[in-house]
C-alpha cells in the first residue's frame, strides 16, 4: 500500500507528532480531549461572592488557587499546542535540538533562545519566567540552572501566556508589582540590600517594545497585590466621599471583583483557567 499524494489523508496520519501536552497526556494515561474540557470548566462558585462570609471567600479562593497551581504546566503547553497553528511548539522543539547539551540548556541561553522566536521580552520578564523554574535569586539569574526538553517547552507556552495576558493588565502595572513583590521578599530576607532597584542585564540580545499581549495568568502573590491596591483605593475614595465605612467595605469587595473580572474575558475564548478567572466566571450572581 502506498501512502497517495503529499496532501492524502493516509500521509498526514503516518506525518503526524503528538504535541508536548499530548505526550504528556499519554504518560499519565489521560485522555487529551476529555483532560482539555476539564481545564476549560470553571470552578463554580455555590453563591455570589458578594453574598460570601470571609471564610467562604476564603475556601473557593482556596479551591481555585490549588487548581490553578497543580495546572499551570498542562495550561501553559495548550497555549502553546494552539499557538500559531503549532508553529510555535515545532519552531520551539527544532530550537531545543540546536541549543542543548545532553538534553539540557542552561537558564543564560533562555533569552536568546526566547529572541530567537521573535519575542521581545524585558529584564523583568525574563526573571519572571525563569523564577518559575528555580532560576533565579532574588534579582538575579542562576545562569548554570539546567531546564530539559520538557521544561523548555513549557517556558515557551509560559513566555506566550504572559504576552497574551497584556490583553487584560497593563504590562508595566505588572512589572512594577512584580518587581515590588521580589524587592520585597529580598527585603525581608536582607533588610538593607544593596542596589535592590537595578536589575541585572538578563537580556543580552536586542531590546525592544513587547510583542503585542498574547497570554495567561499571574503568580497569585502578584496578583493578590494588584488587587489589594486597587481594592484599598477605591475604598479610600469611597470614605473621602462621605460613604459609611460599611459602604466602603462594600465597594472595596466590589473593587476586587471587578479588577478579577478583567482576566476572565479571556477564560471565553481559551481552555485554560488562572485563579481570578476560574473565581469570577464562578460567580453566578456576576452576569
Amino acid at each position: 500500500a502506498t501512502l497517495g499524494g503529499p496532501f492524502s489523508p493516509l500521509r498526514a496520519a503516518a506525518t503526524y507528532m503528538p504535541s508536548t501536552f499530548e505526550e504528556q497526556c499519554e504518560q499519565r494515561q489521560i485522555n487529551p480531549d476529555e483532560w482539555r474540557k476539564f481545564l476549560s470548566t470553571p470552578i463554580l462558585a455555590e453563591k455570589c461572592l458578594l453574598d460570601m462570609t470571609d471564610l467562604e471567600l476564603e475556601a473557593h479562593y482556596t479551591r481555585v488557587e490549588e487548581r490553578a497551581e497543580n495546572t499551570k504546566e498542562d495550561r501553559a503547553l495548550i497555549i502553546l499546542e494552539r499557538a500559531q497553528e503549532g508553529r510555535l511548539e515545532r519552531q520551539a522543539g527544532k530550537l531545543f535540538l540546536q541549543s542543548a547539551k545532553d538534553d539540557k540548556i542552561c537558564a543564560d541561553q533562555v533569552p536568546e533562545m526566547l529572541e530567537a522566536l521573535r519575542y521581545e521580552l524585558s529584564n523583568t520578564e525574563v526573571h519572571f519566567l525563569l523564577r518559575k523554574f528555580n532560576a533565579t535569586e532574588d534579582f538575579d539569574m542562576v545562569p548554570e540552572s539546567e531546564l530539559s526538553r520538557r521544561q523548555w517547552m513549557w517556558l515557551v507556552g509560559e513566555c506566550q501566556m504572559l504576552k497574551d495576558s497584556y490583553r487584560h493588565i497593563n504590562p508595566e502595572a505588572f512589572e512594577i508589582a512584580y518587581e515590588a513583590m521580589i524587592n520585597r521578599q529580598k527585603t525581608d530576607r536582607d533588610p538593607t540590600p544593596a542596589g535592590a532597584a537595578d536589575w541585572p542585564n538578563l537580556h543580552k540580545g536586542r531590546a525592544g517594545p513587547a510583542l503585542r499581549p498574547q497570554s495567561w495568568g499571574l503568580p497569585p502573590e502578584v496578583e493578590l497585590e494588584m488587587l489589594r491596591q486597587v481594592a484599598a483605593t477605591a475604598t479610600n475614595a469611597a470614605v473621602a466621599a462621605g460613604a459609611s465605612p460599611h459602604s466602603a467595605s462594600a465597594l472595596q469587595r466590589v473593587a476586587v471583583a471587578a479588577t478579577a473580572t478583567n482576566g476572565a474575558a479571556a477564560a471565553r475564548a481559551s481552555p485554560p483557567t488562572a485563579s481570578a478567572q476560574d473565581a469570577v466566571r464562578g460567580t453566578p450572581g456576576d452576569s
